[in-house]
């Protein structure tokens, strides 16, 4: 599926999906500062590593089936989780996090 059919498709999704995108690239790109800085620390890189694998698991609950207002809520808490845990996530989780709100309202207004 291309991008502009991702788009019409379901926007928040959409927004979610690209949330979690910046979200894993933010966080590769902050480990790869860690490691040619030499200022690798397990707390830092264990943040990175748990970013990038709550970055993953945000689109996963709204990208198959029917997208109910619960199904964004998970989304929104891996979302929440990943703009908490580092700097580079604040941006991709953030966005992800408008994603998911913007899908849970989408979704009570249709019912």
């Amino acid at each position: 599926m291309g991008l502009r059919e991702r788009w019409r498709s379901g926007r928040p999704v959409f927004v979610v999906l690209a949330g979690a995108a910046i979200g894993i690239g933010g966080n590769a790109a902050w480990v790869a500062w860690l490691v040619l800085t030499g200022a690798m620390g397990s707390a830092p890189l264990a943040a990175c590593v748990l970013g990038i694998a709550f970055s993953l698991a945000a689109p996963l609950p709204v990208r198959a089936g029917r997208r109910s207002p619960a199904r964004f809520v998970l989304s929104g808490l891996a979302a929440s989780l990943v703009a908490i845990l580092t700097w580079p996530g604040v941006v991709g989780g953030g966005t992800a996090l408008v994603g998911a709100v913007w899908g849970i309202l989408d979704s009570l207004g249709r019912a």
